[in-house]
Formats: C-alpha cells, sequence, structure tokens
C-alpha cells in the first residue's frame, strides 16, 4: 500500500514539474551587497552576518525540499513556479533577519522574481531601491548612524 501511494505521489510530482523550465531569484541590489555577503571576517554588532542569503537557503535545504514536494502534493493547482515563489518569499524573509544592519537598506533590499520558461509569473520589487553611489558614500561617512 504504501508503495502505491508512493509511487503515486512520485507520478503527481513529475506531472506537476514536467512542464517549462521555472527558475526563481532573490536579489539584493545595493552597491555593497556582494562585499557584505561575503565578507567573513566583518563582525556585525548591530545584527546580521555574512552569507545572509546563502545561509538561511543552506540550512533550510532539507526541510524547504519536502515542503516544496508536499506543497505539490496537498494542493490540486500547485504548480513548480507556485511553489517556488513560496520558497523565494521565505528568502526575502530571511534577508530581512539575517543581513548586516549597517544602515537597514540591504534587509529590504531583497527583490524576487520567478518564470516559467519565458513568463515571468512573480516579480516582488525590493522595498528599498537601489541606493545611488553618493548615497552609499553619505551613509558611509554620517558620524550620526
Amino acid at each position: 500500500m504504501a508503495t502505491r501511494k508512493a509511487s503515486e505521489g512520485m507520478k503527481i510530482l513529475r506531472e506537476r514539474t514536467c512542464g517549462p523550465m521555472v527558475t526563481a531569484s532573490v536579489i539584493v541590489d545595493q552597491i555593497y551587497a556582494q562585499y557584505q555577503h561575503e565578507g567573513l571576517e566583518f563582525r556585525h554588532p548591530r545584527g546580521g552576518r555574512a552569507k545572509y542569503l546563502e545561509g538561511p537557503l543552506f540550512e533550510r535545504y532539507p526541510e524547504s525540499v519536502e515542503e516544496f514536494a508536499l506543497g505539490l502534493l496537498r494542493v490540486e493547482e500547485e504548480t513548480a513556479g507556485r511553489r517556488w515563489a513560496a520558497t523565494g518569499r521565505e528568502l526575502v524573509r530571511a534577508v530581512g533577519t539575517e543581513a548586516p544592519l549597517e544602515f537597514g537598506d540591504l534587509r529590504r533590499s531583497a527583490a524576487l522574481t520567478v518564470r516559467e520558461g519565458t513568463k515571468v509569473i512573480v516579480d516582488e520589487p525590493a522595498l528599498q531601491r537601489r541606493l545611488t553611489d553618493a548615497e552609499t558614500h553619505a551613509k558611509g561617512r554620517n558620524p550620526n548612524r
């Protein structure tokens, strides 16, 4: 009986994931985003950490894969694109708590895009627009931050 249920589940997963290629991206678009992400030697006394995007992704990977598959199995109209959108939103929330807090801009700078083939199905812009070079420079020199 369990084998039959597993094979039925695999068939459903195959049907719901064998459509157009699905891509999801969470992009943190600030000039210094990658610098902060890769800076393992940086200290963040006001909160946050290096690897603020990939850390939560890899730490939750096993649970995310399971949630992804179970979501496809539970909801009849569910698609791989919608499931990736849910996973992407989790990462956007993680950036909101895990990114270094120096100015607060990184925490509000994550945008989510999900595509099925060439069709954009989710386009959620960041809450914080990309700062100009001058704005970033001014924040770095502000003694009252």
